[in-house]
């Protein structure tokens, strides 16, 4: 199995020009890129839903559970985690890492 946090690496430059925004945003790319391993990470929290990686790979588990898990981790950063991180940069790279 690949390194999960490599997929982003594989999605990214479908951004037109490299811009976050546009047709394709970078933030829901990289959440549908890392969707499918989910289960696995979730194992060491809720015991149980390493099984549930097997269906996040299957043609059926695409198109529902992972759009959901996406969507999921999409609202977390866009509605937790954006603001405090990119308050953490520093200035020269907040203003461009605001657009995420």
């Amino acid at each position: 199995m690949p390194f999960t946090f490599s997929h982003p690496a594989a999605v990214l430059p479908l951004l037109p020009g490299g811009r976050p925004r546009g047709p394709l945003v970078a933030s829901a790319l990289v959440a549908g890129s890392l969707a499918p391993d989910v289960p696995y990470f979730t194992e060491s929290l809720v015991h149980g839903t390493f099984r549930y990686g097997e269906f996040t790979h299957s043609l059926l588990g695409v198109p529902t559970a992972d759009v959901a898990i996406a969507a999921l981790l999409a609202a977390g950063w866009h509605w937790l985690l954006r603001e405090p991180l990119v308050a953490l940069l520093p200035a020269a790279w907040a203003d461009a890492a605001d657009a995420l």
